[in-house]
């Protein structure tokens, strides 16, 4: 079964905010990343992960623990 495109992961920016102690120490493991930097990355709307690069190494946020969403972008087109 095709998942609808309002489930799909799209492009986004986000601000990091902590807003619990889980995303405090979430936070604490990507070394250098701090409050209010805005990340561009890929946010999947079902489990409200965001994926970015940090430093080269690939990283994860989570909107509503130590993130919030700044922006959706238009998803890329399949072509």
């Amino acid at each position: 079964m095709a998942r609808s495109s309002k489930n799909k992961p799209v492009p986004a920016k986000a601000r990091v905010k902590v807003f619990t102690e889980m995303g405090k120490w979430c936070l604490f493991e990507i070394k250098g990343l701090k409050e209010g930097t805005v990340l561009s990355g890929i946010f999947n709307p079902i489990n409200k992960a965001f994926d970015f690069k940090w430093k080269g190494e690939d990283a994860m946020l989570w909107i509503g623990e130590n993130a919030e969403l700044v922006e959706i972008q238009k998803p890329v087109s399949d072509k």
